[in-house]
């Protein structure tokens, strides 16, 4: 069984990443594309999934604790990896581990994918099970940011305008920048209008 594999990236289409392996090219599904680089060689952390209507599928991610969470959120009752894959798309693995943890059925539902009764049941099924996941797998440095914080700053943004996957995009970008700290709701704000501002140049 593949657990993780290690090669160049040979390009990346809107759901897909595709990597150079010993001159074998494969093909993963994985959340954010955009954060693999053609041409550099990268580490993908990957899950093998079979079923009898499509066939195997490969899903990679780019830390051990996003896998882990992925394999999680499957393991939930009506939660396929379709859904799974699109929640890591718009929040990172920790967050995501915070919301479920604290029972914000409110956030969860407000991704695309989910609505109120998948969120009530990952919370269910999930919330006495992820334990201290975010700092024992792989990706110590998980993020102290309250959940209600980033629900706040979700919301401000949204009546300023921003969509939810700029919106997704830019509170991403900035929990990888508080490296466990935690960060008082303004300063969040700012800087996730910081990142807005930026992403729009772009």
């Amino acid at each position: 069984m593949i657990s993780h594999v290690s090669g160049k990236v040979l390009g990346t289409t809107e759901k897909h990443v595709t990597v150079s392996v010993s001159g074998i090219g494969l093909l993963l599904r994985t959340p954010r594309p955009a954060e693999f680089i053609k041409e550099k060689d990268c580490e993908v952390f990957v899950h093998f999934h079979f079923t009898q209507e499509q066939g195997p599928s490969l899903f990679g991610f780019a830390s051990e604790l996003e896998k882990v969470l992925f394999e999680k959120l499957i393991s939930c009752s009506k939660i396929g990896p379709g859904i799974a894959i699109q929640v890591l798309a718009q929040i990172d693995a920790p967050s995501c581990i915070a919301m479920i943890q604290e029972g914000n059925i409110r956030g969860l539902s407000s991704f695309n994918g989910i609505g109120a009764k998948k969120a009530a049941l990952i919370v269910s099924e999930l919330q006495d099970k992820l334990g201290n996941l975010g700092s024992t797998v792989g990706g110590a440095g998980a993020s102290t940011v309250r959940t209600s914080d980033v629900q706040q700053v979700s919301e401000a943004l949204q009546s300023l305008g921003y969509t939810r996957q700029e919106i997704s995009e830019a509170l991403r970008q900035v929990s990888e920048q508080f490296d466990g700290t935690s960060v008082p709701f303004d300063q969040m704000l700012r800087m996730s209008l910081s990142v807005l501002s930026k992403n729009k140049q772009l």
